[in-house]
């Protein structure tokens, strides 16, 4: 008798060589939130990255490179806690090796911290009083008071040399 179902494995086959990174990084999934993974190999064609969220296979995903800047992928392969992703666009050697070396600038745990929309509702806010509009009327009020002023302290000064 058959079972109902099946499942069959397929290894992938990889067209370079990981080399062993474990550095820091974030990740952006399709929502566009952040969260920390640890990028634990890389290569041209993708990376292995360690990550507390789940991430479904073929989710777009976006992994900042210490170094080289952000660079989209495609997530080719999950298990709990790693994901496989396959790059758009394949890296040079040169941008795995600013990758490995790169001196991090500022290193963030964004963890579970809410976004600007979830803070807003917590904490009630209704945004600025002030439309778009208004707010350019204003900025463009006080910059052209500001240069009155400007204008009148030039011209006194001109008055005191001159007279």
């Amino acid at each position: 008798m058959m079972p109902a179902t099946h499942a069959a494995l397929y290894r992938i086959e990889r067209t370079e060589d990981r080399v062993p990174v474990a550095r820091p990084s974030t990740l952006r999934g399709p929502n566009g939130d952040p969260g920390d993974v640890l990028i634990e190999d890389l290569s041209t064609t993708g990376c292995r990255l360690a990550t507390a969220t789940d991430h479904a296979i073929g989710d777009e995903v976006m992994i900042g490179l210490a170094g080289v800047g952000i660079r989209q992928a495609q997530v080719v392969w999950a298990e709990e806690g790693h994901i496989g992703c396959a790059f758009d666009e394949p890296l040079s050697l040169n941008d795995i090796q600013k990758t490995r070396f790169a001196e991090t600038v500022a290193e963030g745990r964004f963890g579970n911290l809410p976004t600007a929309a979830e803070e807003d509702a917590e904490d009630g806010a209704q945004g600025s009083d002030f439309s778009p509009r208004m707010r350019l009327a204003i900025i463009g009020s006080l910059a052209v008071a500001s240069w009155l002023a400007i204008g009148g302290v030039a011209a006194a000064g001109l008055a005191l040399v001159q007279g």
